[in-house]
């Protein structure tokens, strides 16, 4: 199976288009594509294929590792493997292609229903608001964070944080 970079990229436009996938996975999928992909000369852009992408993702290793934490880096590696097995997939049989998941037993969204503005959680106490100093003048503002949080939703929450990193190249 033959394919270039733009056409990888090209997919996940039309995936987006044609509602293939849902709109913000389809641009996650083209912007980690394109991320690790910034490692290949114009060649191997034209020729992909030609790569494995574990052999493109240890480049983007080489190159990104002292930029990137370790938990962002196992995020890059497991989000351009899926996009390229699902581009695969799609390139294989079009018309078969089904982007259907099964249910993940680990879902980010809790079981319970959130609560209504102004309705308090009586069985764990919540901060009422953290900032978050990002830079100069940039603040974000994290709410209802509970005050006794544990070690693993700790390290859940940071998974979700590290999911919207976006560095320039």
């Amino acid at each position: 199976m033959n394919f270039s970079l733009n056409e990888v990229l090209d997919f996940f436009n039309y995936a987006e288009q044609k509602g293939l996938q849902k709109p913000n996975t389809a641009r996650a999928n083209k912007a980690v594509i394109a991320r690790v992909s910034s490692v290949l000369d114009m060649a191997e852009q034209v020729h992909m294929s030609e790569l494995s992408a574990e052999e493109i993702y240890r480049r983007f290793v080489t190159k990104f590792a002292t930029k990137l934490s370790p938990d962002s880096m196992r995020v890059y590696k497991s989000r351009f493997l899926s996009a390229i097995d699902c581009f695969k997939q799609w390139k294989e049989s079009p018309e078969g292609f089904s982007t259907a998941q099964k249910p993940s037993n680990e879902s980010i969204l809790p079981t319970k229903s959130w609560p209504s503005v102004g309705q308090q959680q009586t069985t764990r106490p919540l901060l009422p608001e953290v900032p978050v100093p990002l830079t100069d003048g940039l603040f974000a503002r994290v709410v209802g964070l509970p005050a006794d949080l544990t070690v693993a939703e700790a390290e859940r929450f940071k998974k979700i944080i590290d999911s919207y990193i976006c560095e320039s190249t």
